[in-house]
């Protein structure tokens, strides 16, 4: 099967443009459907497309949980900071995200109270245990396998909420 590069990419998304199905772009580029669908997916989320996100829907449904006594949160995907900035109105937010540029669009925010860094929140959960830091609420807004998180983010919270 062939691998994704970027000249693969803009052809899967151009097809995409003009119409073609996830299925007939699969079957022309010697992919799977999946693999077409996910990446094309991927690509509008990393271009901070609003199609690609569901910041309101993940709002209103927080906004039943959360309240004043969630003070101290840990975002492991910030993305473009759309959660990050609601958290930001109820406590202090430590923030994670791979991609250098999601990151520096949420510290150009210039939310007060919120640390965004460059960093693989997967790994940061172990160096966050074996600080033993503790947060009121977690969101694991991972793209795929958040079980990856588990059992360690659960050392992270002793009273508090945990969003997946």
């Amino acid at each position: 099967m062939m691998k994704w590069d970027r000249e693969r990419e803009l052809k899967a998304i151009n097809m995409r443009n003009m119409g073609e199905t996830y299925k007939s772009i699969a079957l022309q580029m010697g992919l799977s459907e999946s693999s077409v669908k996910h990446k094309i997916r991927r690509l509008g989320q990393s271009d901070n497309q609003d199609k690609y996100k569901h910041t309101a829907e993940k709002t209103e449904i927080a906004k039943i949980f959360i309240n004043s006594s969630h003070r101290n949160i840990l975002e492991t995907h910030s993305g473009f900071g759309g959660m990050t900035e609601f958290y930001n109105s109820f406590g202090e937010v430590e923030a994670y995200d791979i991609d250098k540029k999601r990151v520096d669009f949420v510290n150009d925010l210039g939310l007060e109270g919120v640390t965004c860094i460059k960093a693989d929140s997967e790994k940061e959960i172990y160096r966050l245990v074996y600080h033993s830091c503790n947060y009121d609420l977690i969101d694991i807004d991972s793209y795929g396998m958040p079980s990856r998180y588990f059992p360690h983010s659960f050392n992270l919270i002793k009273d508090g909420l945990m969003f997946i």
